[in-house]
Protein backbone atom coordinates (compact mmCIF):
# COMPACT_ATOMS: atom_id res chain seq x y z
CA UNK A 1 0.00 0.00 0.00
CA UNK A 2 1.26 3.67 -0.79
CA UNK A 3 1.95 6.25 1.63
CA UNK A 4 -0.53 8.89 1.55
CA UNK A 5 0.28 12.64 2.38
CA UNK A 6 -2.78 13.86 4.03
CA UNK A 7 -4.05 17.42 5.18
CA UNK A 8 -7.11 17.40 7.32
CA UNK A 9 -8.86 20.67 7.63
CA UNK A 10 -11.94 20.88 9.70
CA UNK A 11 -14.19 24.16 9.88
CA UNK A 12 -15.55 23.51 13.47
CA UNK A 13 -11.86 24.25 14.71
CA UNK A 14 -10.78 21.85 17.11
CA UNK A 15 -14.09 19.01 17.65
CA UNK A 16 -13.64 16.07 19.12
CA UNK A 17 -14.64 14.67 15.79
CA UNK A 18 -11.81 16.12 13.95
CA UNK A 19 -8.85 15.20 16.57
CA UNK A 20 -10.29 11.42 16.68
CA UNK A 21 -9.68 11.90 12.75
CA UNK A 22 -6.51 12.82 12.86
CA UNK A 23 -5.16 10.59 15.53
CA UNK A 24 -6.94 7.62 13.34
CA UNK A 25 -4.46 8.79 10.13
CA UNK A 26 -1.72 9.44 12.17
CA UNK A 27 -1.95 6.19 13.96
CA UNK A 28 -2.26 3.95 10.85
CA UNK A 29 1.38 2.78 8.83
CA UNK A 30 -0.71 3.49 5.28
CA UNK A 31 -0.74 7.28 5.69
CA UNK A 32 1.26 10.48 6.66
CA UNK A 33 -0.21 13.05 8.29
CA UNK A 34 1.62 15.96 7.23
CA UNK A 35 -0.32 18.85 8.84
CA UNK A 36 -3.97 20.27 9.40
CA UNK A 37 -5.49 23.36 9.99
CA UNK A 38 -8.33 25.68 11.49
CA UNK A 39 -9.59 28.27 9.25
CA UNK A 40 -9.66 28.45 5.33
CA UNK A 41 -7.12 31.36 4.92
CA UNK A 42 -4.23 29.23 7.15
CA UNK A 43 -5.12 26.18 4.80
CA UNK A 44 -4.45 27.70 1.66
CA UNK A 45 -1.62 29.43 2.91
CA UNK A 46 -0.17 25.67 4.00
CA UNK A 47 -0.71 24.33 1.30
CA UNK A 48 0.71 26.85 -0.96
CA UNK A 49 3.89 26.23 0.92
CA UNK A 50 4.38 22.68 -0.08
CA UNK A 51 6.86 22.06 -2.46
CA UNK A 52 5.85 18.71 -2.62
CA UNK A 53 1.65 19.20 -2.59
CA UNK A 54 0.39 16.56 -0.30
CA UNK A 55 -1.30 13.54 -2.36
CA UNK A 56 -4.67 14.06 -0.72
CA UNK A 57 -6.54 16.92 1.06
CA UNK A 58 -9.50 16.02 3.31
CA UNK A 59 -11.80 19.24 3.66
CA UNK A 60 -14.90 19.44 5.72
CA UNK A 61 -18.16 20.73 3.37
CA UNK A 62 -18.99 23.09 6.47
CA UNK A 63 -16.75 26.06 5.59
CA UNK A 64 -17.41 29.79 6.94
CA UNK A 65 -15.78 32.71 5.27
CA UNK A 66 -15.45 31.73 1.22
CA UNK A 67 -17.80 29.15 -0.24
CA UNK A 68 -16.85 25.75 -0.74
CA UNK A 69 -16.86 25.31 -4.15
CA UNK A 70 -14.59 28.16 -4.60
CA UNK A 71 -11.76 26.78 -1.89
CA UNK A 72 -12.47 23.97 -3.52
CA UNK A 73 -11.45 25.09 -7.02
CA UNK A 74 -8.38 27.65 -5.54
CA UNK A 75 -6.89 23.36 -4.06
CA UNK A 76 -7.06 22.00 -7.15
CA UNK A 77 -5.32 24.47 -8.73
CA UNK A 78 -2.79 23.93 -6.57
CA UNK A 79 -3.02 19.74 -5.62
CA UNK A 80 -5.01 18.55 -7.73
CA UNK A 81 -6.39 16.23 -5.01
CA UNK A 82 -9.22 17.15 -2.45
CA UNK A 83 -11.38 15.40 -0.70
CA UNK A 84 -14.88 16.91 1.05
CA UNK A 85 -15.90 14.98 4.55
CA UNK A 86 -19.73 16.32 4.65
CA UNK A 87 -18.93 16.02 8.58
CA UNK A 88 -22.22 16.75 10.11
CA UNK A 89 -25.73 17.85 8.37
CA UNK A 90 -24.51 18.55 4.45
CA UNK A 91 -26.77 18.43 1.44
CA UNK A 92 -26.35 16.72 -2.28
CA UNK A 93 -26.07 20.51 -3.15
CA UNK A 94 -23.15 20.99 -1.59
CA UNK A 95 -21.26 18.16 -2.61
CA UNK A 96 -22.26 18.26 -6.09
CA UNK A 97 -21.13 22.21 -6.05
CA UNK A 98 -17.34 21.00 -4.31
CA UNK A 99 -17.27 17.92 -7.32
CA UNK A 100 -18.21 20.63 -9.78
CA UNK A 101 -15.21 22.85 -9.11
CA UNK A 102 -12.82 19.67 -9.12
CA UNK A 103 -13.14 18.14 -5.89
CA UNK A 104 -11.85 14.24 -6.43
CA UNK A 105 -14.66 12.73 -3.97
CA UNK A 106 -17.77 14.45 -1.82
CA UNK A 107 -19.36 12.30 0.98
CA UNK A 108 -21.49 13.05 3.48
CA UNK A 109 -20.44 11.45 6.82
CA UNK A 110 -23.21 12.41 9.34
CA UNK A 111 -21.91 12.48 12.98
CA UNK A 112 -22.18 14.47 15.96
CA UNK A 113 -19.37 16.98 16.29
CA UNK A 114 -19.83 17.64 19.67
CA UNK A 115 -19.53 13.87 21.06
CA UNK A 116 -17.25 11.14 20.52
CA UNK A 117 -17.09 10.02 17.12
CA UNK A 118 -18.22 6.37 16.80
CA UNK A 119 -16.23 3.71 15.32
CA UNK A 120 -18.14 2.87 12.42
CA UNK A 121 -17.54 6.33 10.76
CA UNK A 122 -13.97 6.69 11.55
CA UNK A 123 -13.83 2.66 10.05
CA UNK A 124 -15.81 4.13 6.92
CA UNK A 125 -13.23 7.21 6.30
CA UNK A 126 -10.18 4.94 6.69
CA UNK A 127 -12.09 2.62 3.89
CA UNK A 128 -12.77 5.75 1.62
CA UNK A 129 -9.02 7.14 2.20
CA UNK A 130 -7.91 3.51 1.31
CA UNK A 131 -9.88 3.34 -1.91
CA UNK A 132 -8.27 6.95 -2.75
CA UNK A 133 -4.91 5.75 -2.54
CA UNK A 134 -5.72 2.83 -4.41
CA UNK A 135 -7.01 4.99 -7.42
CA UNK A 136 -4.02 7.09 -6.74
CA UNK A 137 -5.72 10.02 -9.25
CA UNK A 138 -8.80 11.37 -11.23
CA UNK A 139 -8.52 8.93 -13.94
CA UNK A 140 -6.94 5.88 -12.59
CA UNK A 141 -8.49 2.32 -12.02
CA UNK A 142 -8.48 1.21 -8.95
CA UNK A 143 -5.57 -1.64 -8.26
CA UNK A 144 -7.60 -4.21 -6.86
CA UNK A 145 -10.74 -5.78 -8.40
CA UNK A 146 -12.65 -8.06 -6.21
CA UNK A 147 -13.32 -11.73 -8.08
CA UNK A 148 -16.79 -12.99 -9.07
CA UNK A 149 -16.27 -15.86 -6.77
CA UNK A 150 -15.31 -13.93 -3.91
CA UNK A 151 -17.97 -11.59 -2.93
CA UNK A 152 -17.87 -9.13 -1.00
CA UNK A 153 -20.99 -8.74 0.93
CA UNK A 154 -21.37 -12.81 2.09
CA UNK A 155 -22.40 -12.96 5.28
CA UNK A 156 -22.56 -15.83 8.01
CA UNK A 157 -26.12 -14.92 9.07
CA UNK A 158 -27.90 -13.69 6.12
CA UNK A 159 -31.42 -12.70 6.26
CA UNK A 160 -34.42 -14.75 5.64
CA UNK A 161 -34.90 -12.37 2.30
CA UNK A 162 -31.35 -12.51 1.02
CA UNK A 163 -30.92 -16.10 2.20
CA UNK A 164 -29.89 -17.39 -2.02
CA UNK A 165 -27.29 -14.38 -2.14
CA UNK A 166 -24.31 -17.24 -2.53
CA UNK A 167 -26.10 -18.99 -5.15
CA UNK A 168 -24.85 -18.72 -8.67
CA UNK A 169 -26.22 -16.35 -10.63
CA UNK A 170 -28.90 -17.84 -13.37
CA UNK A 171 -27.49 -18.48 -16.33
CA UNK A 172 -29.40 -17.69 -19.73
CA UNK A 173 -28.69 -19.02 -22.72
CA UNK A 174 -26.28 -16.26 -24.67
CA UNK A 175 -27.50 -17.10 -28.27
CA UNK A 176 -30.51 -14.75 -27.86
CA UNK A 177 -30.01 -11.39 -28.65
CA UNK A 178 -33.86 -9.96 -28.23
CA UNK A 179 -36.45 -10.77 -25.38
CA UNK A 180 -39.81 -8.97 -25.46
CA UNK A 181 -39.76 -5.47 -25.08
CA UNK A 182 -42.98 -6.44 -22.55
CA UNK A 183 -40.48 -9.07 -20.59
CA UNK A 184 -38.20 -6.63 -19.04
CA UNK A 185 -39.71 -6.16 -15.54
CA UNK A 186 -36.99 -3.59 -13.92
CA UNK A 187 -33.96 -1.31 -14.52
CA UNK A 188 -31.38 -0.95 -11.94
CA UNK A 189 -28.89 2.33 -12.09
CA UNK A 190 -26.18 2.15 -9.66
CA UNK A 191 -23.22 4.96 -8.79
CA UNK A 192 -21.24 6.80 -6.28
CA UNK A 193 -18.89 9.63 -6.56
CA UNK A 194 -20.31 12.39 -9.00
CA UNK A 195 -23.95 10.09 -9.69
CA UNK A 196 -25.75 12.54 -8.34
CA UNK A 197 -25.50 14.34 -11.59
CA UNK A 198 -25.24 11.10 -13.67
CA UNK A 199 -28.13 9.96 -12.42
CA UNK A 200 -30.47 12.71 -12.85
CA UNK A 201 -28.80 12.95 -16.53
CA UNK A 202 -30.09 9.47 -17.40
CA UNK A 203 -33.64 9.73 -16.07
CA UNK A 204 -34.17 13.34 -17.26
CA UNK A 205 -34.12 12.31 -20.96
CA UNK A 206 -36.46 9.54 -20.12
CA UNK A 207 -40.45 10.72 -21.59
CA UNK A 208 -43.19 9.83 -19.33
CA UNK A 209 -43.78 6.83 -21.56
CA UNK A 210 -40.94 5.05 -20.50
CA UNK A 211 -43.08 2.04 -18.69
CA UNK A 212 -40.19 0.14 -17.03
CA UNK A 213 -39.69 0.56 -13.56
CA UNK A 214 -35.96 1.99 -12.19
CA UNK A 215 -34.58 1.18 -8.37
CA UNK A 216 -31.45 3.65 -8.29
CA UNK A 217 -28.39 2.89 -6.04
CA UNK A 218 -26.63 5.81 -4.35
CA UNK A 219 -23.85 6.49 -2.13
CA UNK A 220 -25.75 8.73 -0.01
CA UNK A 221 -25.03 10.39 3.45
CA UNK A 222 -27.57 9.77 5.96
CA UNK A 223 -30.67 11.61 5.66
CA UNK A 224 -29.91 12.88 1.98
CA UNK A 225 -32.57 10.49 0.46
CA UNK A 226 -35.86 12.73 0.59
CA UNK A 227 -33.62 15.83 -0.93
CA UNK A 228 -32.81 13.62 -3.08
CA UNK A 229 -35.76 12.60 -4.34
CA UNK A 230 -37.34 16.32 -3.80
CA UNK A 231 -34.29 17.76 -6.81
CA UNK A 232 -35.29 14.75 -9.26
CA UNK A 233 -38.96 15.21 -8.81
CA UNK A 234 -38.44 19.13 -10.20
CA UNK A 235 -36.51 17.69 -13.17
CA UNK A 236 -38.56 14.22 -14.21
CA UNK A 237 -41.35 13.34 -16.21
CA UNK A 238 -41.13 10.03 -14.31
CA UNK A 239 -42.45 9.60 -10.62
CA UNK A 240 -39.80 9.44 -7.95
CA UNK A 241 -40.31 7.41 -5.13
CA UNK A 242 -37.88 6.96 -1.86
CA UNK A 243 -38.37 3.63 -0.73
CA UNK A 244 -39.66 2.74 2.41
CA UNK A 245 -40.42 -0.80 3.13
CA UNK A 246 -42.05 -3.50 0.61
CA UNK A 247 -43.75 -2.24 -2.60
CA UNK A 248 -43.97 -4.04 -5.80
CA UNK A 249 -42.48 -2.01 -8.80
CA UNK A 250 -45.21 -0.15 -11.20
CA UNK A 251 -44.44 0.99 -14.12
CA UNK A 252 -42.87 4.56 -15.27
CA UNK A 253 -42.18 4.79 -11.55
CA UNK A 254 -38.08 5.74 -10.14
CA UNK A 255 -37.71 4.07 -6.58
CA UNK A 256 -34.06 5.88 -4.64
CA UNK A 257 -32.53 3.72 -2.40
CA UNK A 258 -32.48 5.10 1.08
CA UNK A 259 -29.04 5.59 3.04
CA UNK A 260 -27.85 3.11 4.86
CA UNK A 261 -29.58 0.14 3.94
CA UNK A 262 -29.41 -2.16 1.05
CA UNK A 263 -32.16 -2.03 -1.69
CA UNK A 264 -33.18 -5.76 -3.07
CA UNK A 265 -35.36 -8.08 -5.34
CA UNK A 266 -36.68 -10.86 -3.67
CA UNK A 267 -37.76 -13.41 -5.71
CA UNK A 268 -41.44 -12.41 -6.65
CA UNK A 269 -40.07 -9.08 -7.94
CA UNK A 270 -40.78 -6.81 -4.59
CA UNK A 271 -38.02 -4.21 -3.83
CA UNK A 272 -37.45 -4.62 -0.20
CA UNK A 273 -35.01 -3.16 2.64
CA UNK A 274 -33.01 -5.17 4.38
CA UNK A 275 -29.62 -4.60 6.80
CA UNK A 276 -28.07 -7.47 5.06
CA UNK A 277 -25.54 -8.61 4.44
CA UNK A 278 -23.94 -6.13 7.14
CA UNK A 279 -20.34 -7.26 5.95
CA UNK A 280 -20.76 -4.51 2.98
CA UNK A 281 -18.82 -1.77 2.57
CA UNK A 282 -21.43 0.65 1.28
CA UNK A 283 -25.10 0.77 2.55
CA UNK A 284 -26.91 0.33 0.22
CA UNK A 285 -24.46 -1.73 -2.15
CA UNK A 286 -24.85 -1.49 -5.88
CA UNK A 287 -23.37 -4.85 -5.91
CA UNK A 288 -26.69 -6.31 -3.65
CA UNK A 289 -28.70 -4.74 -5.60
CA UNK A 290 -27.80 -5.85 -9.17
CA UNK A 291 -27.11 -9.40 -7.91
CA UNK A 292 -30.63 -9.39 -6.25
CA UNK A 293 -32.09 -8.73 -9.80
CA UNK A 294 -30.14 -11.20 -11.29
CA UNK A 295 -31.75 -13.90 -9.54
CA UNK A 296 -35.56 -12.46 -9.56
CA UNK A 297 -35.69 -11.99 -13.35
CA UNK A 298 -32.44 -13.27 -14.82
CA UNK A 299 -32.50 -12.11 -18.46
CA UNK A 300 -35.56 -9.70 -17.65
CA UNK A 301 -33.82 -6.52 -16.31
CA UNK A 302 -31.24 -4.21 -17.44
CA UNK A 303 -27.93 -3.23 -15.36
CA UNK A 304 -26.28 -0.24 -15.47
CA UNK A 305 -23.19 1.13 -13.78
CA UNK A 306 -22.48 5.00 -13.68
CA UNK A 307 -19.51 7.11 -12.32
CA UNK A 308 -17.85 6.05 -9.04
CA UNK A 309 -14.84 5.63 -6.83
CA UNK A 310 -14.18 1.42 -5.99
CA UNK A 311 -15.49 -1.26 -7.57
CA UNK A 312 -18.93 -1.70 -6.02
CA UNK A 313 -21.64 -2.59 -9.08
CA UNK A 314 -18.97 -4.93 -11.21
CA UNK A 315 -20.29 -8.02 -9.92
CA UNK A 316 -23.55 -7.57 -9.89
CA UNK A 317 -23.62 -5.80 -13.30
CA UNK A 318 -21.41 -9.58 -14.25
CA UNK A 319 -24.64 -11.30 -12.85
CA UNK A 320 -26.98 -9.61 -14.92
CA UNK A 321 -25.04 -10.12 -17.74
CA UNK A 322 -24.21 -14.08 -17.30
CA UNK A 323 -28.54 -14.57 -16.28
CA UNK A 324 -28.79 -12.48 -19.85
CA UNK A 325 -29.76 -9.09 -19.00
CA UNK A 326 -28.91 -6.06 -20.68
CA UNK A 327 -25.45 -4.26 -18.82
CA UNK A 328 -24.42 -1.02 -19.52
CA UNK A 329 -21.30 1.07 -17.86
CA UNK A 330 -20.41 4.83 -18.56
CA UNK A 331 -17.32 5.21 -20.56
CA UNK A 332 -14.68 6.88 -19.00
CA UNK A 333 -14.40 10.27 -20.63
CA UNK A 334 -18.05 11.04 -19.33
CA UNK A 335 -17.62 9.60 -16.04
CA UNK A 336 -16.48 11.61 -12.93
CA UNK A 337 -14.49 8.90 -11.29
CA UNK A 338 -14.02 5.77 -13.57
CA UNK A 339 -13.41 3.61 -10.86
CA UNK A 340 -16.87 1.38 -10.84
CA UNK A 341 -17.47 1.81 -14.39
CA UNK A 342 -13.88 0.48 -15.09
CA UNK A 343 -14.63 -2.34 -12.54
CA UNK A 344 -17.41 -3.78 -14.07
CA UNK A 345 -15.99 -3.71 -17.85
CA UNK A 346 -12.41 -4.70 -16.76
CA UNK A 347 -14.57 -8.10 -14.87
CA UNK A 348 -15.92 -8.61 -18.56
CA UNK A 349 -19.74 -7.48 -16.92
CA UNK A 350 -20.37 -4.38 -19.53
CA UNK A 351 -22.65 -5.74 -22.92
CA UNK A 352 -22.49 -2.19 -23.98
CA UNK A 353 -19.86 0.81 -22.97
CA UNK A 354 -21.34 4.71 -23.66
CA UNK A 355 -21.24 7.82 -23.19
CA UNK A 356 -23.43 9.49 -20.39
CA UNK A 357 -25.95 11.39 -22.58
CA UNK A 358 -26.38 8.19 -24.58
CA UNK A 359 -27.40 5.95 -22.01
CA UNK A 360 -31.03 7.27 -21.25
CA UNK A 361 -31.97 6.42 -25.38
CA UNK A 362 -30.14 3.69 -24.95
CA UNK A 363 -32.59 2.41 -22.24
CA UNK A 364 -35.96 3.12 -23.88
CA UNK A 365 -34.74 1.67 -27.43
CA UNK A 366 -33.92 -1.43 -25.23
CA UNK A 367 -37.43 -1.57 -23.22
CA UNK A 368 -39.51 -0.76 -26.18
CA UNK A 369 -37.65 -3.38 -28.91
CA UNK A 370 -36.39 -5.40 -26.16
CA UNK A 371 -32.64 -5.32 -27.36
CA UNK A 372 -30.63 -7.62 -24.69
CA UNK A 373 -26.67 -7.23 -26.47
Amino acid sequence: MIALEVTIFNALGRSRAAQQINQKVAGDPRFRLVGSCESCAQLVSEIAAFVNKPRLILLSASLSGEPLATIVSKLVKMSGRVVVLGLGDTTPNLLEGALGAGALHAQSFPIKMSGELEERPLERIIHLLTLLGEVGGLNSLPTRVVPVEKRPWSSSQPSADLDTMHEPAFVSDPSRGHIPASQYQLVGIVSSTGGLAAVETVLASLPQSFRTPIAVTQHLGEGDGEEYCRLLRQKLELGVSLVSGPVMPTAGTVYIAPPGIHLVVDRDGKLLLSPEPRAAVYKPSADVLLSSMARAFGPRCIGVVLTGMGTDGAVGLREIKLAGGLTIAQDKETSRIFGMPAAAISQGGANKVMPLESIGPMLFQATKQGLRT
